[in-house]
């Protein structure tokens, strides 16, 4: 399932973007999840592109970088985790500004992801922007978009 300007398509190949539009990407495998998020944050007036599937938003993402502002994907997802999704992003674009969210994972467990040789220098700040924890609220979301110069 992906979707751009509202348009749901069963080609997930197939997507709009307006011309010189800023665009949120966000990949969740939760098809409830990514609804609510898009409808929202298509209320308050931001263009949003949604995927369940990680590989295809980063295929869609490589085909046009500077069309997307902010990149937000949850950690735990199949076959890609979020946080490797992002570094992928990064590696493409370093400017796009990258979310992740998770639920049923601590900090801590986190670090060690990041970290798993505990001599690497990289810092957590270098592959996000920001880090919110599930469940979040949208005043929350919108907060921290604005917060990252991404306006409606």
């Amino acid at each position: 399932m992906s979707y751009c300007l509202n348009q749901k398509n069963n080609n997930n190949n197939a997507h709009v973007h307006a011309p010189n539009s800023q665009y949120i990407l966000i990949v969740d495998d939760e098809p409830d999840i990514l609804s609510i998020i898009r409808r929202v944050l298509e209320e308050y007036g931001f263009n949003v592109c949604c995927f369940t599937k990680p590989n295809i938003a980063l295929e869609h993402y490589k085909i046009s970088p500077n069309n997307h502002g902010l990149v937000i994907s949850d950690l735990q997802m199949p076959n890609i985790n979020g946080l490797e999704f992002l570094r992928k992003v990064r590696e493409i674009n370093s400017d796009t500004k990258a979310f992740l969210t998770t639920s049923n994972f601590e900090m801590s467990d986190l670090r060690l992801l990041l970290f798993p040789n505990s001599n690497s220098s990289s810092s957590l700040n270098l592959i996000i922007d920001e880090f919110i924890q599930k469940p979040f609220s949208i005043e929350q979301l919108i907060v921290l978009i604005r917060k990252h110069a991404l306006s409606t």
